[in-house]
């Protein structure tokens, strides 16, 4: 006789399906129903037999809840490990990992801090905002830098320097911007082989690029990586003193964004944070074109250091700018002066040749004409006055002095 195939019932409790079978059994009485519950709770699947219905649901229900719950593993260890793996799978429960993933992450945890820190790690993790960086290549934050830069209206010689100089920044290190160290900057500063100051300058606007890109959620926060490196010092370095023909290669050699930097720098004795603080009209960056053209061709022929005011006040009044070039006019400022063709602009070197033979004092090759002084001069000190003395102090003089002649400075700085 063929055997009736039996029926099944499924009991669910969260993602755990548990089988009820229901089967017929003949004896001597005759025919019977029992329920079978597929029990996986020990590791194997058991058959566990009821005659009742309700009693053999009841029973599906708790081995469900036992392996919905971890119970059921928990019920084959013993004492402590048993306690111990119920409970793991009841914390884990929230986040959907299971207790191999948990464990696989907290041993490679370990490894990395070398030590249980994890939760400390996690917290400094989430205060630092590591958690909501955006990754961001160093050119790229170059870029976006130069581009704030350029809307905020700042000054297209500071717009310059961040091109630059970050630029070769961000050809070294074609890197995620947060993965940058300070043993990373540090050793790049150090291979440029610059001079203090201009190293100095480097680090001053990586540590403003690092800024600006924890501010824009590019880094983590206070991880600015420039901040733990510290700048050269540059102090206890020698104040060095330019000859007249000196000054006139800087200024022939000086780019034309540089130049009225160095002109002011010489001619007036301004330190570079004052020329930096100065608002520069248009007419002032006239007069320091001629100053700069007018003392290179003066100097050819022997320009005193002391006359380099003098002869710069001078070629303001008789020069304007024309098409870029210093060009002689008439006392009306309107007239242009000729020169010895009597028909071509007068040159530079027309001008100063004429100086020459009108103001000979200014030049050290027509000087001796005069008295050199009641003996509180020098080879540096031609006028014969005292450049220390409250009224005839002369700055330039005095530096000149100290150069050519120390001893003659010190007595003239004594008797003032």
């Amino acid at each position: 006789m063929k055997r009736k195939r039996s029926s099944k019932e499924v009991v669910t409790v969260g993602n755990v399906k548990v089988k009820i079978y229901t089967r017929t059994r003949r004896n001597e009485y005759g025919t019977r129903q029992i329920y079978e519950v597929s029990d996986y709770t020990g590791g194997t699947r058991r058959l566990r037999s009821f005659s009742n219905h309700a009693e053999a649901r009841q029973e599906a229900e708790k081995v469900a809840r036992q392996l919905s719950t971890g119970d059921a593993l928990a019920g084959a260890m013993r004492n402590a490990d048993a306690a111990s793996y119920g409970r793991a799978i009841e914390l884990l429960r929230p986040t959907g990992a299971s207790l191999e993933l948990a464990a696989a992450v907290y041993a490679k945890c370990f490894e990395i801090l070398g030590g249980d820190d994890q939760t400390e790690a996690a917290t400094f993790y989430a205060r630092h905002g590591a958690n909501r960086i955006t990754s961001k290549l160093v050119a790229e934050v170059v870029a976006e830098l130069v581009a704030a830069s350029v809307a905020r209206g700042l000054s297209a010689r500071h717009i310059g320097d961040l091109r630059l100089r970050l630029g070769r920044f961000a050809e070294t290190f074609a890197v995620n911007i947060s993965s940058v160290t300070t043993s990373d900057v540090a050793r790049w500063l150090d291979g440029l082989k610059l001079a203090p100051v201009t190293v100095n300058n480097f680090r001053r606007l990586l540590h403003v690029l690092f800024a600006f890109a924890e501010t824009r959620g590019y880094t983590f926060k206070g991880s600015n990586p420039v901040a733990g490196v510290k700048p050269i010092s540059t102090t206890g370095g020698e104040i060095e003193i330019f000859t007249p023909d000196e000054f006139a290669k800087l200024l022939g050699a000086a780019s034309p964004d540089f130049l009225p930097f160095v002109a002011i720098g010489g001619l007036a004795g301004l330190r570079a944070a004052e020329i930096q603080r100065i608002e520069w009209p248009d007419g002032r960056l006239t007069a320091i074109q001629i100053d700069q053209a007018v003392v290179s061709e003066a100097t050819k022929r022997g320009l005193r250091a002391t006359a380099l005011p003098d002869i710069a006040a001078r070629a303001r009044q008789n020069f304007k700018l024309v098409g870029g070039v210093p060009q002689a006019f008439a006392a009306d400022g309107q007239t242009a002066r000729v020169g010895k063709d009597g028909y071509t602009p007068m040159t530079l070197a027309e001008w100063v040749e004429a100086l020459v033979s009108d103001a000979p004092h200014l030049f050290e090759a027509n000087a001796g004409g005069g008295a050199a002084g009641s003996g509180s001069g020098g080879a540096g000190n031609r006028s014969g006055k005292n450049p220390f003395a409250p009224a005839t102090w002369n700055l330039t003089e005095q530096m000149q002095l100290q150069k050519t002649d120390p001893a003659v400075a010190a007595r003239l700085k004594a008797a003032a």
